[in-house]
């Protein structure tokens, strides 16, 4: 080759050289910018993403706003529920104890009459008569219909009454002044009282009467 031809054969590859640089090149920058939009595009959908979650967001927290309210209402409510359910239960048992209280006094009454008349039981006479009436008291309670509350303590206090009586009757019956008395001698015997106490029980039960777990030592 002469030096011409070697001459243009280097330029020729020159150029090949620069040319499949120019195009690698070019290659490069296409790709770049391709991943240049991808991610740009990638961006504006979580940008789009994140402003649907705040939306979501404020959504939620105006919920939770109205419920946090909701529930403080509700407390509210419920308290006064309470306080109304406090002051109706209150007032039925002030009630009840304002008419409980002329029905105790009255049983009290009738009480101290009948232990009166046990304590000034002075002779065998008296206390005869004493427990006819206390026979009849009874049976005058037992052939009686269903009770109200007043009748039932009347009754009550009369039982406890006549049970005292009885014990008072029964030492004054063993006491040795009436025993040495030519006029010791009651008009009930002892088995008659013991008759009557038995009667006593059927007259009111136990578990009918009031504050029954006071009455154990009267009716055993």
């Amino acid at each position: 080759l002469t030096w011409e031809e070697k001459l243009q054969r280097k330029k020729l590859k020159n150029r090949v050289a620069a040319q499949t640089s120019r195009d690698r090149k070019k290659a490069k920058m296409e790709e770049m910018e391709q991943t240049i939009q991808q991610q740009t595009d990638q961006i504006s959908e979580l940008q789009l993403k994140c402003a649907s979650l705040q939306a979501e967001k404020d959504t939620y927290y105006s919920k939770c706003l109205e419920l946090e309210s909701r529930q403080e209402e509700l407390e509210r409510r419920l308290n006064d529920l309470q306080q109304h359910l406090q002051l109706a239960t209150a007032a039925p048992a002030n009630k009840s104890e304002t008419q409980s209280t002329p029905v105790a006094s009255h049983s009290v009454g009738s009480a101290s009459t009948l232990l009166g008349s046990a304590a000034s039981a002075q002779t065998p006479q008296q206390q005869g008569s004493i427990s006819m009436e206390a026979q009849t008291t009874l049976s005058q309670d037992r052939t009686t219909g269903p009770k109200t509350g007043e009748e039932k303590v009347t009754t009550l206090w009369k039982i406890v009454a006549l049970c005292l009586l009885y014990r008072t009757c029964s030492k004054n019956s063993t006491c040795p002044s009436w025993k040495s008395s030519p006029k010791a001698s009651s008009l009930m015997s002892q088995a008659s009282w013991k008759e009557l106490m038995r009667e006593a029980p059927r007259l009111m039960p136990k578990a009918q009467a009031p504050a029954a777990e006071c009455l154990d030592q009267w009716w055993g």
